[in-house]
C-alpha cells in the first residue's frame, strides 16, 4: 500500500511540476525535447512531434529538457527563436517559475475537489464534555444543542469551534437548547474561555479558545477492572456495549451511568459483544459493596528522586487520594462498571508505563490531581507541562495505584508520521477508543464557497510551510526534522488507508513543500535559475559560462547534502539508530 500510494503521490506531483515548465515553454515558443517522469534508465515512452515523452526507473523527480539549454550548443540563427537561452529574461523566468507555481495551484484543485458538492458536517450538538473544562463548570451537558455564541448564530460544530477559538481568555455567552422530556428548553450559560496553545510548533505563542466540548459521543462501552465486582460476576466484560437498561434504550455512556446509578433493584442489561448483531441479557444483582475492600497501594516512582517530591507534588498526591476515594464510591454505585475510554489497550516497550508496571486492562483515573475519563483528557493534562513530574492514579486488579513519573520521548512506529503509535503521551500507553460520531447535517457546498475555502486552506498551508522553512534555515528546528523519499512513501501509505480526503490533504501539503523548496535561491533549483536570471537583468548581460558552472556546482553540493541528511533521517527513524 505504501509503495503504490507513494508512487501515485510522487507521480502526480512530478507530472504537475514538469507540466508547468512544459506548458509555459510551449506557450512562449520554446521547443521541448524531452518530458521525463523520473530519472535514470528509460522504462518506456513515445515520440510526439518534437517531444519525447518517457518514464524512467528512479521515480524521485523528473525533468523537461528544452532546446538550447546549454551555452555550448551551436544554434543556427533561424532556430534561436525556439532556443531557451535565447529567450527574453522574462520568458525564461516565467518558464522556471511555472513548475513551482503549478505545485502551489494543485492544492487549490485538491481542496476544491474535496469540498465541492454534498458534505456531512457535525451539528453543534455537544457529544462529550471534558472533566474540569469551562463547559462542565458552567453546566453544559452532553446532548445540548448550542445555537448561538454571543448572539452569533452557529448551526454546525465547525462554526462553533471557529467562534469559540476567537474568544481565548474572554467571557462568552452560550445559548443552548436542551431536551427535557418531550420539549426543548432554551438556556443561557456564561463561561470563561480557556486560552490554549495551538500545539503547532511553528506558532507556539499563538493561543486559541477552548471550552472543552467535543462532537463525538462516548458509546455505552464498558470497562471492568475488578473481577470481584457485581457486574463482572454477572457476566459483563470490558468492551461490551450496552444496548438497553431494563428495556430502556441507551445511546451514550452518560445515559448508561445515570440508569445504572439510579436503579435500586436488580438491573437487566441488554448487550452487544465483539460486534455481533445478536444480543444477550445480563442480570446484575442489587448493588453490593462487599467487594470494595481494596486499598491504595504504595506509591511508585519512575525517574523521580525523593528530593524532587516538593510540597506541590505532595499536595497533588493528597488531591489524587481524594479522587481515588470518590472513584471507589462511584464504582460501588455502578456495580463496578466504568467507561472504557481511559482503559489501557497497549503498553510501549521501554516506556515509563512499563517501568511502573502498568498493564493492558488497567484504567487511568487521575492525572495531576484532576479526574480524567478518556485518553484525550490525559493527553491534555500532560501537555500542560510535559517536562514536569506528574502524579497519576490508575486502577488495576489489586486496587488503586498512585505513581510519580516523568514522561519519555517515545516513537514506537519510527517510520510513521501520523500513526497512533507515535502519539502515546510520553507515558507509553495506548487506550481503547469507544467513540462514535454525533448527529450531523448534509450541507451543499457550491462553486464559490468551495473555491474560497480551497484558496484559504492553500494559503494557510503556504504560510505554515514558509514559517517552517524559515525555522529550518535559521536553525530553530534541527535538521533531523527533514524527511526524504522513504518518509514520503510511509506517509502516503498511511494517508491512503485513512481515505481520499486525508490522502488529498497530504498530497497538497507535500505539493506546497515541493513548490516552495524549488523556489529557494539555490542554483539547479528553479529558484536558483530565477536568481541567476535576476542577476542577468541587473547587469544587462548573460553570466559567463564559468560563473554558471560554479553556481551549478555549489547548488548541487547543497542539494545533495540536503538529500543525504533527509535519507539519513529516514533510515534512523526506521531502524532507531
Amino acid at each position: 500500500m505504501s509503495f503504490v500510494a507513494g508512487l501515485v503521490l510522487l507521480g502526480v506531483l512530478i507530472v504537475v511540476h514538469e507540466l508547468g515548465h512544459f506548458l509555459v515553454a510551449k506557450f512562449v515558443g520554446v521547443r521541448v525535447l524531452t518530458f521525463s517522469i523520473g530519472f535514470g534508465p528509460r522504462l518506456f515512452g513515445f515520440q510526439y512531434k518534437d517531444t519525447q515523452y518517457q518514464v524512467c526507473a528512479i521515480p524521485l523527480g523528473g525533468y523537461v529538457r528544452m532546446f538550447g539549454e546549454q551555452f555550448s550548443e551551436d544554434i543556427p540563427e533561424e532556430e534561436k527563436k525556439h532556443s531557451f537561452l535565447h529567450q527574453a529574461i522574462w520568458k525564461k523566468s516565467l518558464i522556471a517559475f511555472a513548475g513551482p507555481f503549478f505545485n502551489l495551484v494543485l492544492p487549490v484543485i485538491l481542496f476544491f475537489g474535496v469540498a465541492f458538492g454534498m458534505r456531512e458536517i457535525p451539528l453543534a450538538v455537544v457529544g462529550t464534555v471534558l472533566n474540569g473544562s469551562p463547559a462542565q463548570i458552567a453546566g453544559v451537558l452532553p446532548g445540548d444543542k448550542i445555537y448561538q455564541v454571543n448572539h452569533i448564530p452557529v448551526d454546525n460544530f465547525i462554526t462553533l469551534m471557529e467562534q469559540v477559538g476567537q474568544q481565548a481568555d474572554k467571557q462568552i455567552d452560550l445559548y443552548i437548547k436542551r431536551s427535557i422530556g418531550h420539549s426543548d428548553k432554551e438556556i443561557k450559560l456564561s463561561l470563561h474561555v480557556d486560552a490554549e496553545s495551538t500545539q503547532n510548533p511553528i506558532d507556539k505563542a499563538e493561543k486559541v479558545g477552548r471550552i472543552g466540548v467535543l462532537p463525538i459521543v462516548a458509546k455505552p462501552q464498558v470497562a471492568l477492572v475488578n473481577s470481584q465486582s457485581a457486574a463482572y460476576q454477572a457476566g459483563l466484560r470490558t468492551q461490551d456495549v450496552i444496548v438497553s437498561v431494563n428495556e430502556a434504550k441507551v445511546s451514550s455512556m452518560d445515559e448508561l451511568m445515570r440508569f445504572v446509578q439510579s436503579s435500586q433493584t436488580p438491573i437487566i442489561l441488554e448487550i452487544k459483544r465483539e460486534g455481533e448483531t445478536q444480543t444477550r441479557t445480563v442480570k446484575i444483582p442489587k448493588i453490593d459493596v462487599s467487594w470494595m475492600s481494596r486499598k491504595i497501594l504504595p506509591i511508585k516512582r519512575y525517574a523521580v528522586l525523593e528530593n524532587e517530591i516538593t510540597k506541590d507534588i505532595k499536595k497533588l498526591i493528597e488531591e489524587t487520594k481524594k479522587i481515588v476515594v470518590q472513584e471507589e464510591k462511584r464504582l460501588s454505585q455502578s456495580a463496578g462498571i466504568s467507561f472504557s475510554g481511559n482503559m489501557i489497550k497497549t503498553i510501549a516497550p521501554d516506556s515509563p508505563a512499563q517501568a511502573l508496571g502498568l498493564m493492558p486492562g488497567d484504567r487511568v483515573v487521575a492525572v495531576d490531581g484532576e479526574v480524567v475519563g478518556a485518553a484525550y483528557e490525559i493527553i491534555q493534562k500532560f501537555q500542560k507541562d510535559p517536562k514536569a513530574v506528574h502524579v497519576i492514579a490508575y486502577e488495576n486488579q489489586d486496587g488503586f495505584q498512585i505513581a510519580l513519573t516523568r514522561l519519555k520521548e517515545l516513537q514506537a512506529n519510527k517510520s510513521s508520521l501520523f500513526s497512533e503509535e507515535q502519539t502515546k503521551l510520553g507515558l507509553g500507553v495506548g487506550f481503547l477508543s469507544p467513540y462514535e460520531n454525533g448527529p450531523s447535517m448534509i450541507k451543499k457546498v457550491g462553486l464559490l464557497e468551495a473555491f474560497s475555502g480551497a484558496f484559504e486552506q492553500t494559503a494557510q498551508l503556504i504560510v505554515a510551510t514558509v514559517k517552517s522553512l524559515w525555522m529550518l534555515i535559521s536553525f530553530k528546528v534541527p535538521a533531523s526534522q527533514l524527511g526524504g523519499p522513504i518518509a514520503i512513501f510511509g506517509i502516503a501509505g498511511e494517508a491512503a488507508q485513512r481515505g481520499f480526503e486525508f490522502y488529498a490533504f497530504v498530497m497538497a501539503m507535500i505539493s506546497v513543500n515541493l513548490g516552495l523548496l524549488n523556489l529557494l535561491p539555490i542554483p539547479v533549483l528553479d529558484g536558483g535559475h530565477l536568481l541567476l536570471f535576476g542577476i542577468e537583468a541587473v547587469q544587462r548581460k548573460p553570466l559567463s559560462i564559468k560563473t554558471r558552472e560554479t553556481a551549478t556546482r555549489i547548488g548541487l553540493f547543497i542539494l545533495l547534502t540536503m538529500m543525504m541528511i533527509a535519507i539519513f533521517n529516514d533510515v534512523t527513524k526506521i531502524f532507531g539508530f
